[in-house]
């Protein structure tokens, strides 16, 4: 109502008018031309719209009637809502008045004009009160005392999820496809909404619970409300819980690993991978070093081929944007195999990415270790990820990835196998057969959901042939089965169940292999003595054989002979070379375990000498020309002994030892005896007063000087002649 309405001054009243409406008011009729009456209004109603329309040219007489047209309503009418949702306090009935001057029932159409008066649409503005919640104030209805009627309020109602499943780290429910929200607490001839949206919107509930198909999946608070039968809605009720219905299918990958430990600076080489390519970067496994924080786990930053068969690869640990990185090289041998050198390392502090750096120039060079983990950075260990190309060998496992958290696996090796549980996140060759196999495997997660079968078909190799050897061809075999190899020898081995297989052999017991085609070692890459030798098969699944072992002596030279007489006549005046007769005897020692020697007299031929001595006999009366040589087991020819004697029977003398030729032999001193590198004797004096080599025969005083001593023949103090020593020692 406009507020110039309310003040406008009143009409005279019309007595007969003012009686009709009385009577009206009275009996409950109305009188052609009267507005209709609304009913009391519930503040929450939508009644509020039915309100008495007020003509803008009605007035109200001094006794609270309205003139309308022909006829009167009584005040009580007031009481009916007009504003803001509330009743008005209920009118008290009009007193019938007297009948006045017939009003002018020719003019129906103006008191009533329905659109205009009051403005009715403003002050209950009814497209608010569908806001839950919000409008009409529920839980205050009618505000008791004014005149107006209470609706009730509702309670809200008692939730519970159903079917748990599984529940998550902070204790949430996990549902799966079965389980649910009951709902309960809702009284009759109620219903109940609900809101998976933080109550933004809320749709209408059934029943008496919310399923897992009504609800999106992962984590959500549920809101629910109760909403009474005259529209009042209850406070919210709240509920958290996790709907997990999906399951990812596991990725299955097979691969093949080799362990490079230690990793030396300079280089490490992988034998089984004969290109940088079939190396899986991404799925292997780095160890780091540094003097500072020892070791540490490395991971992949960057793999680029540099060239056919070449690769650079850049590992590093970072944490926090500090770290170190190093660079390896990747090459393939001529031999079979790749090369890995380490090239550089570099630190950096505050690295706010990985993407698209410049690794060779990030951070500060710092240098690489030596083969200590206790100096400067490197890479202590690989463990290098190889992409099977012909089947799992014996390092090889299958890596199931796409496990979800806190999921069970299980695998079998055809659909018509029983499940075998799983552990861990891979599948070691060990438990699968020789052959080809598909495996099976399907993961159930911590909510019972039960993944897609995921199948790999591999070819399972994990033996080796073994390899064996033919010493025979290039070496000696003596009579206490020791094998020999002069310079110009060589052992041949080969795998004669496999021949695709590569074979490499070790001479530093294992430290380093050579991949040969031939299966030929030259003695040539052998050092002078005793070598064992490893060899090995590597097939093409990259399985390492078993490895075989041969131990060989090198020996590539004969030692000279140790020649001296007895029994020589020591002839008055001297003469120009020893004198023998019968009974002397020319003495050949320094002989090697299983050597022969040779004789030649006069620059004949030789011929093989038996035993250890020369018979004077044999020598022509007068002036003889001799030389002798040693020729060892494997084949090996001395430098002759050349020397001349006398033999005379004519002349007399004392008899005495004369010494022709030794050898010289350094022998280390200490507490086992030394070897003498061959030597089948060495000579030492006959007599306890000649101590070579500033030797001192005082206990505690000048004790030996020296850790080695030297022995020569030559060596004659006051004509004393050396003689053989027996079994190498002092």
């Amino acid at each position: 109502m406009d507020p110039a309405d309310a003040t406008a001054p009143l009409p005279a009243a019309d007595a007969e008018a003012e009686a009709e409406a009385a009577a009206a008011v009275t009996d409950g009729s109305q009188t052609p031309g009267m507005a209709e009456m609304a009913p009391p209004a519930d503040a929450h109603s939508d009644d509020d719209n039915a309100m008495a329309a007020v003509p803008l040219e009605s007035a109200f007489d001094d006794r609270g009637l309205i003139a309308v047209g022909a006829g009167v309503v009584g005040a009580a009418i007031v009481g009916a809502s007009i504003g803001n949702g509330k009743d008005g306090a209920p009118g008290a009935p009009g007193q019938a008045g007297e009948p006045g001057t017939p009003g002018k029932p020719d003019e129906p159409g103006k008191p009533d004009e329905p659109g205009t008066p009051d403005e009715p649409g403003k002050p209950d503005e009814p497209g608010k009160p569908d806001e839950p919640g919000t409008p009409d104030e529920p839980g205050n209805p009618d505000e008791p005392g004014d005149g107006g009627t209470v609706v009730p309020a509702v309670s809200p109602p008692q939730l519970a999820v159903t079917d748990v499943a599984a529940f998550d780290d902070n204790g949430l429910s996990i549902i799966n496809i079965n389980g649910g929200i009951r709902v309960e607490g809702v009284d009759a001839g109620n219903h109940w909404k609900f809101s998976v949206d933080g109550g933004v919107t809320f749709q209408d509930g059934t029943g008496d619970a919310i399923s897992a198909n009504q609800l999106p999946e992962g984590l959500h608070t549920v809101q629910v409300v109760q909403v009474g039968s005259e529209g009042q809605w209850s406070d919210p009720a709240t509920i958290s819980l996790v709907r997990d219905t999906l399951v990812e299918t596991p990725q299955l990958q097979g691969l093949n690993v080799e362990s490079v430990q230690p990793f030396s600076p300079d280089q490490s080489i992988l034998y089984t991978v004969q290109n940088p390519e079939a190396i899986n970067w991404a799925k292997s496994a780095f160890t780091l070093y540094d003097a500072n924080h020892g070791e540490m786990d490395g991971r992949l930053l960057s793999a680029v081929s540099t060239g056919l068969g070449a690769m650079t690869v850049w590992v590093g640990s970072i944490v926090d944007g500090r770290g170190v990185a190093v660079e390896l090289q990747v090459s393939v041998r001529p031999e079979g195999g790749v090369t890995v050198t380490q090239v550089q390392a570099r630190s950096f502090e505050d690295l706010t990415s990985t993407e698209g750096v410049d690794w060779a120039n990030v951070g500060t060079a710092i240098d690489l270790a030596s083969e200590s983990v206790n100096s400067g950075v490197g890479v202590h260990h690989v463990e290098v990820a190889l992409n099977p190309v012909a089947g799992l060998n014996g390092s090889g496992s299958i890596r199931i990835e796409g496990l979800e958290l806190g999921a069970d696996w299980h695998y079998r090796l055809d659909s018509n196998s029983a499940w075998v549980p799983g552990t861990g996140n891979s599948i070691d060759v060990s438990a699968l057969p020789q052959g080809t196999v598909a495996i099976e495997v399907q993961q159930t997660d911590r909510a019972g959901n039960v993944s897609e079968i995921a199948t790999v078909s591999l070819n399972v190799d994990t033996e080796a042939a073994n390899v064996s050897w033919d010493a025979a061809k290039g070496c000696v075999q003596d009579p206490d089965t020791d094998w020999h190899i002069n310079g110009n020898g060589f052992i041949e081995f080969e795998c004669k169940t496999d021949r695709s297989a590569l074979l490499a052999y070790s001479l530093d017991g294992g430290k380093t292999w050579t991949i040969t085609s031939d299966g030929i070692i030259q003695a040539s890459e052998l050092q002078e003595g005793s070598t064992q030798i490893l060899m090995r098969s590597i097939d093409l699944a990259g399985n390492f054989g078993k490895r075989g072992t041969f131990d060989v002596i090198k020996d590539t030279s004969a030692l000279e002979p140790s020649i001296w007489v007895t029994d020589a006549v020591d002839v008055t005046g001297g003469s120009p070379a020893p004198v023998v007769q019968n009974g002397s005897v020319i003495h050949v020692g320094d002989l090697e375990t299983f050597g022969t020697w040779e004789y030649s007299l006069n620059g004949g031929a030789y011929v093989a000498g038996t035993g250890n001595s020369l018979d004077p006999s044999l020598l022509s009366n007068g002036l003889n020309t001799i030389a002798i040589r040693q020729v060892d087991f494997i084949g090996n020819i001395s430098q002759e002994v050349q020397f001349s004697l006398i033999r005379d029977e004519s002349v007399t003398g004392n008899r005495t030892e004369v010494t022709i030729h030794t050898q010289v032999s350094t022998l280390a001193m200490g507490s086992a005896p030394a070897e003498l590198d061959g030597l089948a004797a060495a000579l030492f004096s006959q007599s306890g007063d000649v101590l070579p080599g500033g030797l001192s025969d005082a206990t505690g005083v000048n004790a030996a000087p020296s850790s080695t001593l030297s022995f020569n023949g030559a060596l004659v103090d006051d004509g004393l002649a050396y003689r053989p020593g027996t079994d190498a020692v002092i």
